[in-house]
């Protein structure tokens, strides 16, 4: 663990609780089954603790090419360690979160993860990048019948100095 670790993980969690908007896109790859194409966007409310900056993603996704967006909602748990972040979804409610990654610094802007979260048959992995107005969080979905590329933009109503 260098300075340059902690100060990128300090400097995105600093972050965290000034995000309010995301803006997201779904991609197939070559060898994907599903298709899984759309964009989205969301409204973000944090709830921050000493130890914890909690997500609650409210917004619309527009699959494919339709005009007629669907309902979505998310819940993320962030905590952090020394030179990490460590990133939970709460699928399974409030009280369970499902630990996803840990996320740690690979330059001077990004953070990725290690291990990727395994579901079922199919493996998740991210990076985070810093923005100038927030974060970037990217996903690479494999998996028997899947092969898909996820960003999501979050946004900042004012950047931390």
């Amino acid at each position: 663990m260098t300075a340059s670790d902690c100060d990128l993980v300090d400097l995105i969690w600093s972050r965290l609780p000034h995000i309010t908007y995301l803006v997201f896109q779904a991609a197939p790859g070559h060898a994907s089954r599903t298709l899984w194409r759309g964009r989205g966007e969301a409204q973000v409310s944090v709830e921050s603790t000493s130890d914890t900056r909690r997500f609650v993603e409210s917004g619309q996704f527009w699959p494919g090419d339709s005009s007629v967006p669907v309902a979505v909602r998310n819940a993320y748990l962030w905590r952090r360690d020394a030179a990490s972040l460590l990133l939970s979804h709460e699928r399974l409610g409030r009280g369970s979160p499902v630990f996803l990654l840990r996320l740690a610094r690979v330059d001077d802007a990004t953070l990725e993860g290690g291990e990727p979260h395994q579901c079922a048959l199919d493996q998740y992995r991210a990076t985070l990048r810093l923005t100038d107005d927030g974060f970037s969080l990217d996903w690479v979905v494999t998996g028997p019948l899947k092969d898909e590329r996820l960003s999501h933009h979050y946004m900042m109503k004012s950047i931390p100095r």
